[in-house]
């Protein structure tokens, strides 16, 4: 995973994975060195982290993952939204939790290889949304997870 701020939804998701099977490892998202070494069979982001880091020839870095990737978008007008428009894995699933900014990353961005709106998501801090946020993610993981094979 990589999330350069965990939150406590962020630890009770990494909680609900370990649960479930998974090995969660937290990883800088400035060491592209780290993930490949890392071997993930799925790689989860938040908030388009790393999407700044570029190949030589300016393809975004984990276009070279040989793993699946969930991206979760929890905010809108993120500073690498701009990354998206250059080509991206098959293996990139996005999750949106704002219906505002899904609507207009699917207008402005068509090729993103899949783009799904997270529904049910719960705005505020209290620990009963976090803990029912987290839930939601994790059944997201899950889901591609089983789609592509991996549980």
């Amino acid at each position: 995973m990589i999330n350069s701020n965990p939150s406590r939804m962020n630890l009770e998701l990494y909680k609900k994975l370990e649960k479930a099977g998974w090995k969660v490892q937290q990883i800088s998202k400035d060491d592209f060195t780290a993930i490949k070494a890392g071997a993930p069979d799925l790689l989860v982001t938040f908030n388009l982290e790393g999407f700044q880091n570029s190949t030589l020839t300016d393809c975004v870095s984990y276009n070279l993952l040989d793993c699946k990737q969930v991206h979760v978008i929890l905010n809108d007008n993120l500073p690498n939204e701009r990354f998206l428009q250059k080509q991206l894995s098959i293996s990139m699933f996005f999750y949106c939790t704002v219906k505002r900014y899904y609507e207009q990353l699917k207008n402005a961005y068509p090729d993103i290889p899949y783009l799904k709106l997270l529904e049910g998501w719960q705005r505020g801090t209290e620990e009963s949304a976090w803990k029912h946020n987290a839930a939601l993610l994790a059944a997201a993981v899950e889901d591609v997870a089983r789609v592509c094979g991996l549980s």
